[in-house]
């Protein structure tokens, strides 16, 4: 009876030092660590929470309501947290972007301009949310959802590898190209007249697709294939100074 009493009395102590010495101590450690890995120029954060359990030191949760890079939105992110040496790591992440998922890992390197990796896999992404958001209505016009992987590396407020595969989800989804330069352009470049390029981009409705991204001198380039009943559409789409946030 005596040892479980002097036990109880032990753990209670231990709980009660864990709770208001440990707990202060890792929050003045961890919390500024983790502030830093996410504050650079080109990131924006709201609603950065960390919460830890005293017994496991310099490791807690995660949870951001929004984390913004250029045009892009990452909301209700959730990680779980590990502090190793210079790097803060990301595990089991998750979130929502693009009317999409998001999950992977991530790891920060805390240095003077910190540097920064990343592995990601999507599903869900909103075809026609991608328009929006990166405002290219006056170009084109999609429906359709992707999936796939994405792996992102890169130092300070400048992102220098971004490559992966996507392709569509479901039952594919339309494509209607709108912009006349882009559509002129094409027609050079396939020896094909205008008005059969026109045709063939109207209404267009495919059935499964692929998107290689890759990341060319700060330009992001979607080369995407697509096939539906009306045959194969191949095109690329660039986003300029993406990698540049100002």
């Amino acid at each position: 009876m005596r040892r479980v009493v002097l036990f109880a009395c032990v753990l209670a102590a231990l709980v009660f030092a864990a709770e208001f010495f440990l707990k202060p101590l890792v929050v003045a450690v961890a919390q500024p660590r983790i502030q830093a890995a996410l504050k650079t120029r080109a990131v924006s954060v709201q609603g950065l929470e960390f919460k830890f359990r005293p017994w496991t030191f310099l490791r807690g949760r995660l949870s951001i309501t929004q984390l913004q890079y250029s045009k892009l939105k990452l909301e209700n992110i959730r990680s779980r947290v590990r502090l190793a040496g210079t790097r803060v790591l990301f595990e089991d992440l998750s979130g929502q972007m693009l009317n999409g998922t998001v999950k992977g890992n991530a790891s920060v390197k805390l240095a003077k301009e910190p540097s920064y990796a990343a592995a990601l896999e999507f599903s869900g992404l909103d075809l026609a949310e991608v328009i929006r958001t990166f405002e290219l209505k006056e170009k084109l016009q999609m429906t359709g959802r992707l999936g796939g992987k994405l792996s992102i590396k890169g130092k300070g407020s400048k992102m220098d590898v971004l490559v992966g595969n996507l392709s569509t989800e479901h039952t594919g989804g339309t494509m209607i190209i709108t912009d006349t330069k882009f559509l002129e352009n094409m027609a050079r470049g396939s020896g094909q007249q205008l008005d059969i390029i026109v045709e063939s981009f109207k209404n267009y409705h495919y059935t499964n697709g692929n998107v290689s991204v890759s990341l060319q001198g700060g330009d992001l380039v979607l080369d995407t294939g697509l096939e539906g009943e009306t045959g194969k559409r191949d095109l690329s789409v660039t986003l300029h100074d993406f990698s540049k946030p100002k």
